[in-house]
Parts: C-alpha cells; sequence; structure tokens
C-alpha cells in the first residue's frame, strides 16, 4: 500500500470512529490531569509551546486546563476528531490550544516546541522512524518529547483477532460484536465501547514492536535521548533533545 494511501485511510478511520470516545462532561479531576502537566516532565528550558501530535478529540483539553499559561498547538488527520475537540474547548472555556487539521508526516516545524506529546500516533504512520525524525526536528534543545507505542506481546491477542477480521473482510462493528460473541471474547478494556472496539480491530494500520524494535526505533534518531521507558499495557517514552 502506498504511504499516500495508507494515511488517508488512516484519516477515513478516525473521521468515522473519532477516538477516544468520553462523554461530554468528561474533563477529569485536577489530580488525575498530573500526567499532561508539563512541570512533572522536568523539562529545564520550561514550555513555552507545546505540541499534541495526532491529539485525538479529548486529550488537548486535559493539556489546556492543566498548562493554562502554554500555547498548545493540537494536530489531527481527522476533521470530525478536532471539531468534537473544538466543542469541548468552547464547553470548558479553553483558550490556549490552536486546533490544526494536518498529516504529521507532512510538518516541517523547526524547534518550534518545548514539550511534543505523541502519545499512541507512530504506530499508525506507514513510517514510523519517518514521524519520529520529523517530531525531533519540531522540538528545541532540551525540550522533551513523550511516545506510546504498543507493545506486540500485551497486543498479541487483539493484533491476532484484528487480523482474523482483515482475512475476513469485516468492517461492521455489528459483525465484528458477532465475532467476539462467537469466540467467547469478553467486551472489556479496548474492547468495552464501539469506538474503542474499532480502534483496537478495525484499525486500518498496526505496527506494534517488542523491546529490541523499540529501541532500534529510538537510536534511529541520535539528537533523541532516552529519559526513561515504562512498559504498562504499552511503552511509555520519554525523550529529552540533545543541545544547547
Amino acid at each position: 500500500m502506498r504511504a499516500v494511501d495508507a494515511v488517508e485511510r488512516v484519516r477515513q478511520h478516525y473521521d468515522q470512529y473519532p477516538y477516544p470516545y468520553y462523554p461530554w462532561y468528561a474533563r477529569a479531576r485536577w489530580h488525575q490531569l498530573e500526567s499532561v502537566d508539563f512541570k512533572s516532565w522536568k523539562i529545564s528550558r520550561g514550555v513555552r509551546d507545546a505540541w499534541i501530535a495526532g491529539c485525538g478529540s479529548i486529550s488537548p483539553l486535559m493539556f489546556g486546563r492543566r498548562n493554562p499559561s502554554v500555547r498548545i498547538v493540537a494536530s489531527d488527520l481527522s476533521e470530525k476528531s478536532l471539531k468534537i475537540l473544538a466543542w469541548r474547548q468552547l464547553l470548558y472555556g479553553i483558550h490556549n490550544v490552536l486546533r490544526r487539521q494536518e498529516n504529521l508526516l507532512e510538518s516541517d516545524y523547526h524547534e518550534a516546541f518545548d514539550a511534543i506529546d505523541c502519545f499512541g500516533v507512530l504506530h499508525h504512520l506507514p513510517d514510523p522512524s519517518q514521524g519520529l525524525r520529523i517530531l525531533a526536528k519540531a522540538l528545541r534543545p532540551q525540550g522533551v518529547l513523550r511516545l506510546m507505542l504498543y507493545d506486540r506481546e500485551k497486543r498479541k491477542d487483539l493484533e491476532k483477532w484484528r487480523q482474523e477480521l482483515i482475512e475476513k473482510s469485516i468492517s461492521d462493528l455489528a459483525e465484528v460484536d458477532r465475532f467476539l460473541k462467537e469466540r467467547g471474547i469478553e467486551r472489556t478494556g479496548d474492547l468495552s465501547s464501539q469506538v474503542g472496539m474499532a480502534d483496537a480491530l478495525l484499525h486500518p494500520l498496526v505496527w506494534t514492536y517488542d523491546r529490541a524494535e523499540l529501541d532500534r526505533l529510538l537510536k534511529s534518531v541520535p539528537e533523541l535521548r532516552v529519559r526513561d521507558i515504562r512498559d504498562q499495557s504499552n511503552f511509555v517514552i520519554f525523550c529529552e533533545k540533545l543541545g544547547s
């Protein structure tokens, strides 16, 4: 599949199934927003500008609330996701987030941000290493990048089912639900909502990583120094850009 076709299929997927799903009243309690508080990222240069790359429908609301003095660019392929985000911003009075519909692989920022969040995005790109290079270029020296990438071992069942659905040409959620019921698979975790089920099992482009592959990906961009890797349900990585 050509890269341009793959990106278009991903865009169509998120326009059909904006991710993640939360009710309109969801905004999280203040103490629950610590992970999106840039102060907790320990960025020595401080944070004036941040980029939420592949922002989805809600995360910039959380970042904007917890970091009201930071100028935030929130970009996504999906027009539908950005429209939902716009309504959330209006509902909660979040004015420090600028929305942009753009393809990460066509972004051309140069040392524009002190912090970048790219959570669960690189593994849906045709070329994750190219995406990582673009993120590194956009980051200022001593800035911090947070990534989340799929752990192959933790997602082996989801990926097995996703491949089965591809082989059966199943793309309708009602058929997916029937597929799960026939196999006695519980609708928990990623599968507990319609949108989560679509993201886990109907996504057109998914990469997963073992630890060795993850290390190779991160080492392919030498200007980034890995500060921390947390292997939770997926890999969460913090990288700092070298330089001064």
